[in-house]
């Protein structure tokens, strides 16, 4: 403790002058203080309101249907950083984030809560009611597709007609068979074919006894009906 003067009975001039700085450092820090409240204060009232508000896609989802939850919120004079949801109506924060994706999984009416915060920590909240409908029935599975058809067995090709010669004309001869391998029996002379149907031959002249060695002995026609052109006749005697 500084010691007093004993004529004067005060502190020595050093002592006040400290005191004085000091007071005049607390007032000024105490001033600075005041101007900085009044800054922020006056900053926040410049601010403007916050507005939560949000969209969802589908605006018709169907029960099992996938919905995305987009917050469009907004703050004068600071940012949103943060979205806080209620999907159930219980009044407590699921999730947190935008975009959302969540799945209602029976229809229904459901009143879904966004709480959107800025940066200088103030709070909105909207809530908007989202119809979800009954799923839509499975399509029915596609039928198997029919067996092929059976193919018919091929026909059998149909037999040649036999040939039928114009009238007048007789049919023509049959293909000559192949010659029989040599043996001791084809060495010999083969026999004439029968003529079929066999001609009827009808010969006039004279006709002795001795033959037709004899000079009185002729032969001066010879007729032959029923033989093909094909076929020449003659008369040996």
């Amino acid at each position: 403790m500084p010691a007093i003067h004993p004529q004067t009975r005060s502190l020595p001039t050093n002592v006040r002058a400290r005191e004085r700085g000091a007071w005049a450092a607390a007032l000024g820090a105490l001033a600075g203080l005041i101007v900085l409240h009044a800054f922020a204060t006056g900053a926040a009232a410049a601010a403007g309101p916050v507005t939560a508000d949000f969209k969802f896609d589908p605006s018709e989802p169907a029960a099992g249907q996938k919905v995305t939850f987009t917050s469009t919120s907004w703050s004068d004079g600071a940012t949103i950083v943060r979205a806080d949801w209620d999907l159930n109506q219980d009044g407590v924060v699921d999730v947190s984030g935008s975009p959302l994706a969540f799945t209602f999984s029976t229809p229904g009416n459901y009143r879904v809560t966004l709480l959107a915060h800025d940066s200088m920590g103030r709070t909105a909240s909207t809530t908007r009611v989202v119809t979800v409908l009954a799923a839509a029935p499975a399509p029915p599975e596609p039928l198997p597709p029919p067996p092929p058809p059976e193919l018919a067995p091929p026909l059998p090709p149909e037999p040649e007609p036999p040939f039928v010669p114009p009238a007048g004309e007789l049919p023509p001869p049959p293909p000559p068979e192949p010659p029989a391998a040599a043996t001791g029996a084809s060495l010999l002379p083969a026999t004439p074919a029968a003529i079929s149907p066999f001609p009827i031959v009808r010969i006039s002249g004279r006709y002795s006894a001795r033959g037709s060695s004899g000079s009185a002995d002729s032969a001066d026609a010879c007729c032959v009906r029923g033989c093909a052109s094909r076929y020449r006749s003659s008369i040996r005697c």
